[in-house]
């Protein structure tokens, strides 16, 4: 009854953005912390088996997912283990979305106030410190995408995401093969950011902080 009501109202190209901007989301951001934290030769191992658990459960819930003629996890949950269960499903991913959203407004409260305090040079104005900044942010920006109807009219946001995405990569990327300008270097200094030699191995506490990123990336 309820799987009735699921219809294809996407476009490729909306849906090829939303699961590109989903798979290259954030956490990607963070592989260059992880791979300094254990080195290239244990960060590339824990990247390699963190890829091969996501596609082993990928395909695992796919296969479950076709074989009950489901189209949704909450929908495979109720008819293999009774609608209780589907609905503690439909419950773990409210707070899953919820924590995520938590997540990136934090992000947004670190990183949005200085580059806006840079860019309008008013790094003492009452409207752009953390708070503020993560108030506006939720309740113009967040809320109102959060909640639209379907996720084709995410597709221009899907898609702004993914090219913000891919310019830090190459941005990161350039610095760490050209180095990086005497602006960013005394930035760097300033924030007390040291750029350590690369190692194969590196085994320290911070592995158990990078490792759980690498999950998250996922």
């Amino acid at each position: 009854e309820y799987m009735g009501t699921h219809e294809a109202n996407a476009t490729i190209s909306s849906a090829t953005f939303n699961m590109a901007k989903t798979t290259l989301g954030a956490g990607i951001l963070s592989m260059p912390y992880v791979m300094a934290s254990c080195g290239l030769g244990l960060g590339g191992a824990i990247i390699f088996v963190c890829g091969l658990a996501s596609a082993a459960s990928i395909l695992l819930l796919l296969t479950a997912i076709n074989h009950v003629g489901a189209k949704t996890y909450e929908d495979m949950a109720s008819q293999l283990w009774g609608a209780r269960l589907g609905k503690f499903i439909a419950v773990l991913m409210a707070v899953d979305t919820a924590a995520a959203i938590v997540a990136y407004n934090i992000l947004i409260g670190d990183l949005f106030p200085p580059v806006l305090q840079s860019w309008l040079r008013a790094p003492s104005a009452r409207l752009l410190q953390r708070s503020p900044v993560m108030l506006l942010t939720a309740t113009f920006i967040i809320v109102p995408l959060a909640l639209a109807p379907r996720l084709h009219f995410l597709r221009h946001t899907s898609l702004a995401g993914l090219l913000c995405v891919l310019y830090v990569t190459a941005l990161i990327a350039f610095i760490s093969v050209f180095g990086a300008s005497s602006a960013t270097a005394s930035a760097s200094e300033a924030a007390g950011a040291e750029r350590a030699p690369l190692a194969f191995v590196r085994l320290s506490s911070r592995v158990f902080f990078a490792a759980p990123m690498v999950v998250f990336a996922y």
